[in-house]
């Protein structure tokens, strides 16, 4: 009566060829790295995209900020100069010329220095408005 390793050997294929497993465990091996380096590179990538949007939605939120920023100016700039010609009005019904008053001299200085900034701001509101949204 054979023993129990006799017979799992007699169960074993007569002549292994090593050279075929160790093909398999190469491609096996190549498989698992692959895997890792893949594995890796979408973390990296994902992480990356992630801090990107952070940053995006950041950049977004500055930009909101800065075009109401833009918008209060606008409205205080048309209120200055709303006051102004009411100002002059009277002004020239008093017949007294507007120039003569210093606060009449500065908000007329002011409304220059807007004009000249003006076309540059407004170029600059437009570019930012025009970021796409998330």
């Amino acid at each position: 009566m054979k023993n129990n390793i006799e017979k799992v050997y007699g169960k074993l294929p007569k002549k292994v060829n090593l050279k075929n497993h160790k093909v398999e465990l190469e491609s096996a091996e190549e498989l698992k790295n692959s895997l890792e380096k893949a594995d890796a590179s979408w973390s990296l990538l994902d992480d990356t995209l992630n801090d990107w949007v952070i940053k995006y939605i950041d950049l977004l939120n500055e930009v909101n900020s800065v075009v109401n920023l833009y918008d209060n100016w606008a409205n205080d700039r048309d209120s200055l100069e709303n006051s102004m010609i009411g100002f002059e009005e009277k002004a020239n019904e008093l017949g007294v010329n507007p120039m003569t008053f210093e606060g009449f001299q500065e908000a007329s200085f002011t409304i220059g220095v807007f004009e000249q900034n003006t076309e540059d701001i407004v170029d600059t509101i437009k570019t930012i408005k025009s970021i796409p949204q998330l």
